[in-house]
C-alpha cells in the first residue's frame, strides 16, 4: 500500500511518495485531464492523504471516486501538530509532511466520498448569499459617507457665503 501525500492549490497541486524505496515528487495539473493522467498511473491499494482547502479538491475527490481510490482530506491543523516543529515552507515539503503523516495514521484517516449535487449546490448558495451581503454592506456605508460628505460640504457652502 503506498501513501501519496498531495498539497492541493488552484492551478496545481504536488504529489510527495516513494517508489522502491526512494523519496519521488510530481507536480500534477489541477484539472480533469492532468488528474485523470496522474491517477492512471496509480496502484489499486493506495491512499492519496491531501490538506482539506476547500474547493480546490473538489475535483479531485470526485475522480478518485470514480476511478475507486481512496483519498483521505486531513485538516491543516492535525498535519501541523502531528509532526512538532518543523522549519521550511513549500509546497513539496508540504507534500512530504502529509505523507508522513498518513503513513503514521493510516488507520485512524477517514476517506473522502464526492458531496451529493444538492450539497454543493446549497455550498454555492450559501458562498454567494455570503458574498452579496458583504457587498450590500460596503455598498450602503458607501451610500452613507457619500450623504455625510455632500451634508458637510453643503454645511462649508453656508459658512462660505455667510463669511463673504
Amino acid at each position: 500500500m503506498g501513501v501519496y501525500g498531495i498539497d492541493l492549490s488552484k492551478e496545481k497541486f504536488d504529489v510527495s511518495f516513494l517508489d522502491a524505496g526512494k523519496e519521488k515528487k510530481k507536480i500534477v495539473r489541477n484539472n480533469f485531464k492532468g488528474i485523470c493522467n496522474f491517477l492512471r498511473q496509480l496502484e489499486d491499494d493506495c491512499i492519496l492523504v491531501a490538506e482539506h482547502t476547500g474547493s480546490y479538491g473538489n475535483l479531485l475527490v470526485h475522480l478518485c471516486y470514480q476511478y475507486g481510490i481512496k483519498i483521505a482530506l486531513v485538516s491543516g491543523y492535525s498535519i501541523k501538530h502531528s509532526l512538532g516543529l518543523q522549519r521550511g515552507k513549500s509546497d513539496s515539503k508540504d507534500a512530504y509532511r502529509i505523507r508522513k503523516y498518513g503513513e503514521r495514521f493510516a488507520e485512524e484517516l477517514r476517506f473522502a466520498e464526492p458531496k451529493s449535487e444538492s450539497i454543493k449546490e446549497l455550498k454555492e448558495l450559501y458562498t454567494l448569499r455570503e458574498q452579496l451581503s458583504k457587498n450590500r454592506t460596503s455598498l450602503l456605508l458607501g451610500k452613507k459617507a457619500r450623504m455625510d460628505l455632500q451634508q458637510k460640504s453643503g454645511q462649508l457652502d453656508k459658512s462660505h457665503a455667510a463669511i463673504f
